[in-house]
């Protein structure tokens, strides 16, 4: 008792984070660290803060037993919580119209080159450099229904555009960050480029980066698209994710946007109401001439991500987006003092860092690597991207001392398969 009495007498006068001082109490009532916290495995899914107001209001019945509102008469509060979700987003992007949520990123990514074929009547969408694999077979996937080819340019060379310039080119995807975790600086350059050549400029832009750089819809993006697990949502080992999808204010790529967009209005008594307004989709009637089959808006998730801003708020966001922006430089440093690593990523980079080991390059060396850090210190140190390329992430939730920390044992962890050793790191 009186070790507690003294724990809590040590409680610093403010904590402004909420996962720091959840981490705080935790420690103090021996109850330990989150998983996630042991997480710095990269890639399109991160460990981020889960507010405990989100993890309950999703749980409601109303909201979680809740099915696709067809009957706006009965589904006003579940409208209305999707309305919300779209005016979110459609302030953090800067676009006019933004549907009611997709599957993942990667489905929404590929659903907003569906639009591009369809307005710009194009064969061929230009692809940054080394994107994201689980995202690109994803595309690939649909380009054998939606009948066209990938072709690729140089993000970091904005020129290279112009190089594929063909009349049959409907979109330029811009990615932001980079699939390495560098942050884009010609975001804008690489829009204009797009319109110079008549195609679409579909931006893939991490929601959380969003609210710090200029967001894409004001510099000139036709299309936005992102990955929504950041705002809010838990690692679910797959899914489901949240896939954002939104388009500037054009008839065409409205008419066009699959899904569904929650609308508001006024009922006969004057009252506030909520509808389906847009389901250009229409499977149900179209079939094979629909503009989309896609039927999975994974709305429980949107709810949860419009809570999540709602919680932060505009500076609450940002403020997040920074200590991203912080941790990350932090964990470039740390793995920059490993002389066995080969950094693959250029500052400023948010999030990811991807790498790769001089002294291994096999993946089963890697693997086990993989294996003696998670079994010696139950950390989840990367994600294997393509043959010997790692990537490691840093979030919110990580303290200095967790990436100092991280960046120690995998430094021995390496010394250790280098060398040959079969005990535990």
């Amino acid at each position: 008792m009186e070790k507690a009495r003294e724990s809590y007498s040590s409680l610093p006068d403010r904590i402004d984070e909420p996962w720091s001082l959840e981490r705080r109490l935790m420690s103090i009532i021996g109850g330990g660290i989150r998983a996630y916290e042991h997480v710095f495995a990269g890639g399109i899914v991160c460990p981020h803060y889960v507010h405990p107001v989100v993890e309950y209001l999703i749980s409601r019945g109303e909201y979680l037993t809740s099915y696709t509102p067809y009957q706006p008469e009965i589904s006003q509060g579940v409208l209305q919580a999707l309305y919300e979700y779209q005016s979110l987003i459609a302030e953090l992007y800067e676009v006019e119209f933004v549907n009611s949520g997709m599957y993942d990123g990667a489905t929404a990514l590929a659903e907003a080159i569906g639009i591009a074929l369809r307005v710009n009547k194009g064969k061929s969408i230009l692809l940054p450099l080394n994107m994201n694999p689980r995202i690109e077979n994803v595309l690939k996937t649909y380009s054998k229904a939606f009948e066209f080819s990938i072709k690729r340019y140089d993000p970091l060379d904005p020129d290279s555009v112009d190089e594929k310039r063909d009349d049959k080119v409907a979109a330029v995807v811009v990615d932001n960050p980079l699939s390495n975790g560098t942050i884009n600086a010609n975001t804008k350059e690489l829009y204009d480029k797009a319109h110079a050549i008549g195609a679409l400029a579909i931006s893939f832009t991490d929601p959380l980066l969003a609210s710090v750089t200029k967001p894409p819809g004001r510099e000139g993006a036709d299309i936005v698209v992102g990955e929504g697990q950041s705002l809010g949502l838990p690692m679910n080992g797959g899914g489901p994710l949240l896939g954002i999808l939104g388009v500037r204010d054009d008839r065409r790529l409205l008419r066009n946007l699959p899904g569904r967009l929650v609308g508001k209005t006024l009922d006969r008594s004057g009252r506030r109401a909520y509808a389906l307004i847009l389901q250009t989709r229409e499977q149900h009637i179209r079939r094979e001439k629909a503009t989309s089959n896609i039927t999975t808006n994974t709305a429980l998730n949107a709810i949860g991500a419009a809570i999540s801003l709602s919680l932060m708020g505009k500076e609450g966001i940002r403020s997040v987006a920074w200590r991203v922006l912080v941790n990350t430089s932090i964990l470039m440093e740390e793995l920059g003092k490993i002389q066995a690593l080969y950094i693959r990523t250029r500052k400023p980079a948010f999030k990811n860092v991807m790498y790769s080991i001089k002294t291994l390059q096999e993946r089963v060396s890697l693997l086990r690597l993989f294996k003696y850090i998670h079994g010696a210190h139950g950390i989840i140190p990367f994600s294997i991207e393509q043959e010997n390329v790692l990537l490691s992430c840093a979030t919110e939730v990580h303290s200095r001392y967790d990436l100092e920390k991280f960046a120690r044992i995998l430094a021995k962890g390496i010394s250790l398969v280098t060398q040959g050793g079969s005990h535990e790191v």
